[in-house]
């Protein structure tokens, strides 16, 4: 399994050994947090990431997806395609979370976790 590009993780005795490091072993329930957010197609290649938007990794939701067969990967709204930077950037103008809502057709809830997500300070 590789991590962020820079690692090369192997599963071995039910712990992850990170190869690139000498053999430094990895903690295996804070991989699986992350892991999990991985969502994989019938052949179980890895075809969609449910990024963080929040501190508290166990009860995030998932309402940001990565996929590159929607809007080339940008992070969107899971289910909508409507890009999570777009909503940010007209909240950042000036419009409210309730309007923005309105105007997308969706839960308050899911513009505040767009918003979260591509401003994680202001928000």
């Amino acid at each position: 399994m590789l991590t962020d590009g820079r690692d090369l993780l192997v599963e071995a005795c039910g712990n992850y050994l990170n190869v690139s490091r000498s053999g430094q072993g990895e903690i295996r329930a804070i991989l699986q947090v992350y892991l999990e957010r991985i969502e994989h197609d019938a052949e179980g290649v890895p075809a969609r990431l449910y990024p963080f938007s929040r501190k508290d990794l166990i009860h995030d939701p998932r309402s940001i997806v990565i996929d590159p067969l929607v809007e080339f990967g940008r992070p969107c709204l899971a289910a909508t395609g409507i890009p999570t930077v777009e909503v940010a950037d007209r909240y950042k103008a000036g419009e409210s979370i309730e309007s923005l809502a309105e105007d997308y057709g969706r839960a308050q809830g899911e513009i505040e976790e767009a918003i979260r997500y591509e401003l994680p300070v202001a928000a």
